[in-house]
């Protein structure tokens, strides 16, 4: 139990909880991007170029995209 501890103390189990976090991070905003895109009507409802445009696109491109559909899905709700 004590040696546990100290590994999660350590840097490299520092290190191992970050990579979990943002590897986490990168899966939520990938699945983000994908509901968002569909939502928005991108590309037509198509979702196999939906899926074809998340492979492309790097993981800051992809944030981006959801934040601005994100921003247009809560002015349209509130605007109703």
């Amino acid at each position: 139990m004590f040696r546990k501890v100290l590994d999660s103390l350590s840097a490299t189990g520092l290190r191992q909880r970050l990579d979990k976090r943002r590897l986490q991070e990168e899966l939520d905003v990938h699945k983000l991007f994908l509901l968002t895109s569909y939502k928005a009507g991108d590309h037509g409802g198509n979702v196999d170029k939906i899926f074809e445009i998340a492979k492309s696109q790097s993981f800051d491109e992809r944030y981006a995209a959801v934040q601005k559909h994100l921003q247009s899905q809560v002015r349209e709700v509130a605007t109703q």
